[in-house]
């Protein structure tokens, strides 16, 4: 890593010291466990809750950290035992075109502040008229400060002071194409970056912002987007104590559909990849109609122009984003990803079955109140299969069943706290049990990160899928363990329960007044 002589160690951090578990050494410790990632080893899941005033907190000078990049200075915020760099521009795009990666920058960057979210329905309308969004919203402890803007290519990424050449873990946000950020409450790097590990979260372009069809636009831009946030990030990582040959990506909901497509994608070279890991989205996922015919989106395109007095897509590229985002909405305001000869050449079955899928170790993972959770199970237990007869590399599965709410179960998405370690950012009330749950899973995916298996010192073994029984790792009130899923259960929940808390799909009503 290209430091200054002259960095600065900070004197306080965000997440105040006294409210982190009294274990937590000093980052000479936490260099000098890196390698064993077992639960215990890090006794860092906070469990007093974070606050907004923490949140908006701004760094002071005495925390601050300037190195120098192939891209130019670049300032970020020094934790203990970590840096966090806020806000870089991998990428910069016009309306409904490609990104073009950014290779430099004049003067110091300013990596101390968050970037701009894509727009979404929370930018444009009361967040409050979503109702599914608005669970999520009550879930946290705390909302990130920041704007919404096309201008929306940015990472975020948290570097361990332990050395050089650590493993990468990219995250995609989830949110079905249509919401979310790598500023979401949830998304954190630390428990990874105390590993040892370099942890990245981008942004991406959203709903008609992505998925514009017609008139020679071919949608499919978020895709585009991650591709080349990845290839940014191989480029440049090892500035920020990276390993560009061990780069994993990981994925929840639509991000781990993105993940899915990026492994078909003729944008991701064979060896940029070195692991997968997809949270509620692995598989063939035709039953959830993703990836869309080109035709139903092309089709929504025509009556936006229609709508808006356009001849054109073209003529769209002007138009205010606020009111191409109501019309269309109003024209079906679908966002998944399209089979368009592009950055996809045909479905997940059709890329299994011609070998064209990035032999890679590959985790997948679904929860017992998943979105139709039977259809994930069902689509990760046949990808695991296929995998292991074609003598592939290995696919691990994980099941959690934790009843985190007493409505809702193991709703979707509720993994995601545990995962990355950000207990403290719920609002719930959390116990011994949700802390081990977190800490086994940071420890499995930190193994897996590190050397393409998740098993490691004092974690109970998770076998990889294969032969005639699809075994999935438990993460739930009993002890981790291989389990078979009750089917019978999935099947129940997903006839009976609704896909999101609050509503059976995500309301919108493009018409009403609320934040412009």
């Amino acid at each position: 890593m290209k430091m200054d002589k002259t960095k600065k160690i900070a004197a306080a951090f965000l997440c105040a010291a006294p409210l982190l578990l009294a274990a937590c050494g000093p980052a000479a410790d936490y260099a000098q466990r890196a390698e064993d990632a077992s639960p215990g080893s890090f006794p860092m899941i906070r469990t007093s809750k974070m606050t907004q005033e923490e949140a908006d907190r701004q760094p002071g000078m005495d925390e601050r950290i300037t190195i120098n990049t192939a891209c130019g200075e670049v300032t970020g915020i020094q934790r203990d035992g970590y840096t966090e760099w806020r806000g870089i521009r991998y990428a910069v795009a016009e309306r409904f075109e490609l990104p073009v990666p950014v290779t430099g920058w004049e003067g110091t960057y300013d990596a101390s502040v968050w970037g701009s979210r894509a727009p979404q329905y929370y930018g444009f309308y009361n967040m409050a008229e979503s109702n599914v969004s608005q669970f999520y919203l009550d879930e946290s402890t705390f909302q990130y400060p920041g704007a919404y803007s096309e201008d929306c290519l940015f990472l975020n990424i948290w570097a361990p002071d332990s050395g050089e050449n650590g493993p990468v873990l990219v995250y995609i946000h989830g949110g079905s194409f249509l919401t979310g950020s790598n500023t979401d409450t949830v998304i954190d790097g630390e428990a990874f970056a105390r590993r040892g590990i370099v942890m990245v979260a981008i942004n991406y372009r959203l709903g008609p912002f992505h998925q514009v069809y017609g008139d020679g636009f071919t949608g499919n831009l978020a895709l585009a987007d991650q591709a080349a946030a990845l290839h940014w990030i191989r480029d440049n990582i090892a500035d920020y104590g990276g390993d560009p040959s061990r780069i994993t990506v990981m994925g929840e909901s639509a991000g781990a559909v993105s993940v899915q497509d990026l492994l078909i994608s003729p944008l991701i070279e064979e060896g940029l990849l070195s692991g997968a890991v997809m949270m509620s989205g692995g598989g063939d996922l035709r039953a959830l109609n993703t990836p869309v015919s080109p035709g139903v989106i092309e089709g929504e395109w025509r009556q936006v122009k229609n709508l808006l007095g356009a001849q054109s897509i073209q003529e769209l590229k002007t138009v205010d984003a606020k009111q191409l985002y109501s019309a269309w909405l109003k024209c079906g305001g679908t966002a998944a990803p399209t089979v368009n000869g592009r950055e996809l050449m045909c479905g997940v079955t059709e890329a299994l079955d011609s070998g064209a899928v990035q032999d890679i170790p590959v985790i997948i993972g679904m929860l017992s109140e998943d979105m139709w959770p039977y259809t994930l199970y069902k689509a990760a237990a046949e990808y695991a299969a296929q995998r292991a007869r074609a003598g592939g590399a290995p696919v691990y599965l994980y099941y959690f069943d934790r009843q985190i709410d007493k409505t809702f179960g193991a709703f979707h998405a509720g993994d995601l706290y545990y995962m990355f370690g950000t207990l403290c950012r719920s609002r719930r009330v959390v116990d011994e049990t949700d802390c081990r749950i977190s800490e086994a899973m940071i420890s499995y995916l930190s193994h897996f990160v590190k050397t393409g298996n998740p098993n490691g010192p004092g974690l109970t073994i998770w076998e990889p899928a294969g032969g005639e029984t699809i075994r999935f790792m438990h993460f739930g009130d009993k002890d981790d363990g291989m389990i078979s899923p009750d089917t019978s259960l999935l099947s129940k929940n997903e006839a009976t329960r609704s896909p999101f808390p609050y509503a059976m799909s995500i309301q919108v009503n493009p018409t009403s007044s609320g934040k412009g």
